[in-house]
Order: structure tokens, then C-alpha cells, then sequence
């Protein structure tokens, strides 16, 4: 597999070989929670991985690393995942 591991205070622009106008854009899935004193987001079709003290610095984080990631290791246009709920009986 391919792994591209930056600090947390990394920049994208610091490593960013193209302008993002020239990006074509994609939308993936973020699944956020909250992990002890920070927000944990993951993109399921990719397989990356951020956090960040908020949910909107969390998403960033995210977007950040898949867009890094994807051009490291760039991938088929993944098929987005459907997300619902479910209900479940607790006795």
C-alpha cells in the first residue's frame, strides 16, 4: 500500500505540486466521532485518517490528507458509500 504520514501542522500548499483549480474534485464520504479531547475523521472510501479540536478542523484535516494522499497514490474514482441509520431493541 502506499502511506503518507504528515505532522499535524503541516500545510498542503507546502507540498502541493499543482494549483487545486486544476483538481478535478471528487466527493467522498467523512464519518466523524469524538475519541477523548479530539474529533476523529475518516474518509471509508480511501482509507484516510485526521482529527482536530472541532469538527470543522477535523473535516479539513481530512480533506488535507486525501487530497495529499490521492495525488501520492492516485486511485480509481471510488464509489461513494451509502449512509443511513438503523434502529436496534436494548433490553
Amino acid at each position: 500500500g502506499c502511506w503518507l504520514v504528515l505532522p499535524r501542522s503541516t500545510r498542503m500548499e507546502s507540498y502541493r505540486s499543482t494549483p487545486m483549480s486544476t483538481a478535478t474534485a471528487q466527493r467522498l464520504t467523512a464519518i466523524l466521532h469524538r475519541e477523548e479531547e479530539v474529533y476523529v475523521a475518516e474518509c471509508p472510501e480511501v482509507g484516510t485518517v485526521s482529527q482536530g479540536d472541532t469538527v470543522e478542523e477535523a473535516l479539513a484535516n481530512l480533506r488535507e490528507a486525501t487530497e495529499l494522499f490521492l495525488e501520492e497514490c492516485p486511485q480509481p474514482v471510488p464509489v461513494p458509500r451509502l449512509l443511513t441509520t438503523f434502529e436496534v431493541g436494548i433490553a
